[in-house]
This record gives C-alpha cells, sequence and structure tokens, in this order.
C-alpha cells in the first residue's frame, strides 16, 4: 500500500476495520473515524480495502476519503484511500 501511495510525511495507517453485520448502518464506523481523526490532530490517514469490497469503499468515500491509488497483491486488487488533512 505505501509503495503505491505513501502519503503525508506524518500520515498514519489506518485499519482494518470489522463492523458486525448487527451493527451496520447505526453510524458506528462514522464516530470512530471522527474520534480518530480528533485524537490525531488532523494528520493523514491510509487505507487499503479490496476492490471487490464495494460497501466498505462507499461508506469510507461517503465520508470524504477519496481514492488514491490501487496496487495489487496475490491476484486481488486493492483501492487504497486517504483521510483529508
Amino acid at each position: 500500500m505505501l509503495a503505491a501511495y505513501s502519503g503525508q510525511d506524518d500520515a498514519y495507517v489506518y485499519g482494518p476495520v470489522c463492523v458486525d453485520a448487527s451493527m451496520r448502518g447505526k453510524g458506528i464506523l462514522e464516530k470512530l473515524v471522527a474520534r480518530m481523526e480528533a485524537a490525531l490532530g488532523g494528520r493523514q490517514g491510509i487505507l487499503f480495502i479490496n476492490a471487490k469490497n464495494v460497501p466498505s469503499l462507499r461508506a469510507h468515500e461517503r465520508m470524504g476519503m477519496p481514492r488514491v491509488a490501487e496496487f495489487e497483491l496475490g491476484g486481488e486488487v486493492f483501492q487504497v484511500l486517504a483521510t483529508s488533512a
């Protein structure tokens, strides 16, 4: 991931995050990300999501995390996203 997109000098790696199916759609991810961003003082977060995981990609993009790169590993394509900083 970092070879595809290294981000800002003080960027941190975010994830993976797993939300139980019974808790999805309740704003858990949004609350987690908000707390994380507040705690890390506006630094940029970098994450990757399997390109097949469309619900996760959509959820992160709804929170304003654009796709900034992609890479392949083990025959799978991964999208790299980043928080704004």
